[in-house]
Formats: structure tokens, sequence, C-alpha cells
């Protein structure tokens, strides 16, 4: 990867520079974007950390990769006949919630079912229902979301669905803090939480994985001048996914499902990779070793 020549994202060049990597933000702190000096001198980082950062800020080769390669559903219409029906109630009532904006009703539904079919295809289909079950607003939530760990629940907090939140998420973006600028990152966010517990209670370590698949990625990597934990965080594409193995999971998710392609980089591609092909290798080399018959997501 690194041993060619990357010209930066000229989208998050211009409107958020490079804040949010490991190489523009150290200790997590924001710093004033100097136009002049793109390379991130306050890591003092080394001609090899600068081309990899490039090479993930780069625009991505193929803006155009489809979250699945078949679809379960067609339409919303269709998908909610085949949900049981106490899913069916809740994602009714979140789409209808007198909180949310009107003009993201639609937008809703529509995320709604891409990311059903992307878990039912990626991951199994028998239990994406019980992901979905687990929404619920929370008026009394001090965030704008939250997920329980251990029953598995999405809280999302009323201003998450005003038409004001999405300015809120602009900015906030803008700043380096969140990895995209839709309006819909908390949601998004809060189901990368989940996906990733579903992965950590059948004792796959996603964190561990995605520092192989980076390494896998590099070029010569044994002996260029760079560790593992670098480029794990130089993959990072805003600073609040730096404060946890969670986080990190929980933004890059979101970044992948939801970047315009402005947005898209070379990073995002390999997002798209991670989580489309190489987990599914993971999670079927785990049930075939350890003689599992139950799904990744056939959780008790």
């Amino acid at each position: 990867m690194i041993n060619k020549t990357y010209k930066p994202n000229p989208f998050l060049f211009q409107d958020r520079g490079y804040k949010g990597t490991w190489a523009y933000n150290k200790d997590n702190k924001y710093y004033k974007y100097n136009q002049n000096d793109y390379y991130g001198t306050y890591n003092n980082l080394t001609k090899t950390e600068q081309n990899l950062t490039n090479a993930f800020l780069s625009t991505a080769d193929n803006k155009n990769l489809s979250f699945y390669k078949q679809k379960t559903f067609n339409s919303v219409e269709e998908l909610f006949v085949f949900l049981h029906p106490g899913v069916r109630k809740t994602l009714k009532e979140l789409i209808n919630n007198s909180n949310i904006c009107q003009k993201y009703r639609d937008n809703l539904k529509q995320l709604i079912l891409l990311f059903y079919n992307f878990v039912a295809n990626v991951l199994d289909k028998k239990s994406t229902d019980s992901i979905l079950s687990g929404i619920i607003i929370n008026k009394n939530l001090s965030s704008f979301g939250q997920t329980t760990r251990n029953n598995r629940t999405i809280q999302i907090a009323p201003a998450s669905l005003e038409c004001i939140y999405e300015e809120t998420i602009i900015n906030e973006w803008k700043k380096g803090g969140k990895s995209t600028n839709n309006f819909f990152h908390t949601l998004i966010h809060e189901l990368g939480h989940i996906i990733h517990y579903y992965y950590e209670f059948n004792n796959i370590d996603l964190v561990f994985h995605l520092k192989e698949f980076l390494k896998s990625k590099i070029s010569n990597f044994d002996n260029l001048d760079i560790d593992i934990e670098k480029t794990f965080k130089s993959f990072a594409f805003s600073s609040y996914s730096l404060t946890s193995k969670y986080e990190f999971i929980a933004e890059g998710f979101s970044y992948w499902f939801l970047a315009s392609n402005d947005l898209k980089t070379k990073g995002w591609e390999l997002w798209q990779e991670y989580f489309k092909n190489y987990l599914i290798q993971i999670k079927n080399q785990h049930l075939k070793k350890n003689k599992i018959k139950y799904t990744i997501l056939d959780i008790n």
C-alpha cells in the first residue's frame, strides 16, 4: 500500500484537515489545522507514517462497492411483512416517533433496510430480529445514544431525531470528533456496538483481527519502520474512535455504512473488505474449529 504516492481526500483536506487520526491528533486533543503543515509534526512522523496516513486518506478507488452481494428484501414494506410482530412494532414506533424530523423518515426506513440486508447476508438472517428489537427512545438519556452491553439494548435520545441534530453532527465532524457528518450517525454507531458485542460473546476479537487484516494489506509490513499500533491508530477517522476498542469499531462501522461519496477514502474501502469479507472468513473458521453449530448471532 504505502509504496505508492497518494493524494489525500480533497474533501477531508479542505473541511477537516487530518483531525481524528493518531498522526494528527495527539492525546485526543484537537489542534488548529495548518494547511501548510498537513503531515502532522505534532507526533514527529516518519516518512513511512506520513505515507501510510496519506494512503488511508486518499480517495477511494471504487466508490460504488455494494454492501452485500444480494438483497434479502427489496423494500421496507417487504421487510416489515417478514419481521417478527414485536420487532415490526419497535421499528414503526421509531419511524413514527413524534420527535423525528419529518424529512428523515424515508431515509430512516432505507437505512433500516440496508442494515437488515447487510446483517442477514454477512452474518445471519435468523438473528437480525434480536438486533433491531432492542432500539428504544429514552427521553432521560444524557447522551445522544447508548448501547447496553449485557442485554444489547440501543437507547436513542429524542434530540438525536430532531432536525437540528444534523447540524450538531456536522459541527462535530469538522472538529475531528465523529467519523461522519450524517444525521443518522448515532443509530448506526450504536448498531456497530451491537455487532461488536455479538462477535465478542463468541470469543472473536474484532480489534485483533482488524490489526491482522491491516498488516496483510501493507506490502512488506515487517520490514517497515512502523508498528501495528501506529498503523491501527492511523486508520482511525475520528478522535472519538481512539478512546476505546469498542468506539474504534463502532466509529469504523458508522463511517463505512454512512460515508457519502465525497468522504469515501482508501480507508473506507478497507473497512468495506474487513466487514464484508474478512470477518466472514474469521467467523466461519471459528465455528469450524470449535465445532460450533449455532451461528455467530445465536446468543442465549
